[in-house]
């Protein structure tokens, strides 16, 4: 009778197990993971200061990318930022910027059935900018607009990359609206104003 009642306890155990157990590699197998999971994965990957962490699900594929904006000390003390991409899959090393540049901007572009990331960089010395736009394409960053001396920015609700220059009369500003087009998947680029 014991040794009845012991091998019922032991098919128990091993039943409950076996339930608990495949409960627990389906939630793993799901593998959705939120801004803080994806943080936490690349904080584990990278020791660097995080300035900029820019996470949403820019593919509409059901899973969530970031891109990381990073801040560390070169051998000459020198700061030099990163730019990086993570997501469930990936995790890549984009480009450095050096000591008289720095990232100036993140904006988040909303399309019907995507997000892009425009990221703009400023140099110091000489003044001037660019502006590079990135969707996700299988998986992976890919850039869809690259213009130097281009800020991107919303102005009045339009989308408009902002083109600067000096002339005697002094500062002007040339702005152009920026229009995606989804079957060419790029932008298309329309004068619209001087401002001086």
């Amino acid at each position: 009778m014991k040794r009845k009642k012991l091998i019922s306890i032991v098919l128990a155990s091993v039943v409950l197990c076996a339930v608990f157990s495949s409960c627990a590699s389906s939630t793993v197998s799901t593998g959705i993971m939120n801004e803080n999971d994806l943080k936490a994965l690349f904080c584990e990957k990278n020791d660097e200061e995080i300035l900029e962490f820019v996470c949403h699900d820019f593919d509409s594929d059901g899973t969530m990318e970031a891109f990381i904006v990073t801040e560390k000390n070169d051998d000459d003390g020198k700061e030099i930022q990163s730019l990086w991409f993570i997501s469930e899959t990936e995790y890549l090393y984009i480009f450095d910027i050096g000591d008289f540049d720095r990232f100036s901007q993140l904006l988040v572009i909303e399309h019907e059935d995507s997000k892009h990331l425009a990221i703009g960089r400023s140099y110091i010395w000489p003044p001037a900018c660019e502006t590079h736009i990135w969707d996700i394409e299988g998986g992976k960053p890919n850039i869809v607009y690259s213009k130097d001396e281009r800020a991107v920015t919303y102005i009045n609700g339009i989308l408009m990359a902002t083109d600067t220059w000096i002339p005697l009369s002094g500062r002007v500003w040339d702005h152009y609206e920026l229009v995606w087009d989804s079957d060419k998947e790029e932008y298309a680029e329309s004068f619209l104003y001087t401002e001086s």
